[in-house]
């Protein structure tokens, strides 16, 4: 016996988070491409990052003080806006360390002591 879900089911469900997933993933790619590229775009990445957190935090209470939801175990699921700005905020913040790796590891070794040349 073969089970078999309405195709609705099979497909309409997943196809948002696919899109979420996949704009989230060009847009970190994208400033993470910047960054490694033009050394002062870090502050974009990191900045972006912030506001991305902010602006889910702002959205949160905005829609909580407009709507006046009750304290229930559901809360949560009514502000999904809020829960794609929080990934894009941590996928933000881990494009920041990778870039913070990978330009450590380019950067030339100094001397343990101290003294030499600077960059």
């Amino acid at each position: 016996m073969v089970l078999s879900y309405p195709r609705r089911i099979r497909h309409g469900r997943l196809s948002p988070v696919f899109g979420a997933l996949a704009s989230t993933l060009i847009v970190v790619g994208g400033l993470t491409l910047a960054t490694l590229l033009v050394p002062r775009a870090r502050a974009l990445v990191t900045l972006s990052a912030v506001g991305a957190l902010a602006a889910a935090g702002l959205y949160t209470a905005a829609l909580q003080y407009i709507a006046g939801y009750l304290s229930v175990f559901e809360w949560p699921t009514f502000f999904r806006v809020s829960h794609n700005l929080a990934w894009v905020a941590a996928a933000l913040l881990a494009a920041d360390v990778v870039v913070g790796l990978v330009r450590e590891r380019a950067s030339p070794q100094r001397p343990a002591g101290g003294s030499g040349p600077h960059p």
